[in-house]
């Protein structure tokens, strides 16, 4: 799909090389499913 439109006027694209959990993401999980430990 990158591919087909690449070159058109609104389309952009970005390449993530790594990704990151924050501790915002970890309070969420934790509230969500319960602690990590249990």
């Amino acid at each position: 799909m990158i591919e087909a439109l690449r070159g058109h006027p609104i389309f952009g694209h970005v390449t993530l090389t790594r990704s990151e959990r924050s501790e915002i993401a970890a309070v969420v999980t934790e509230l969500l499913d319960g602690p990590l430990d249990s």
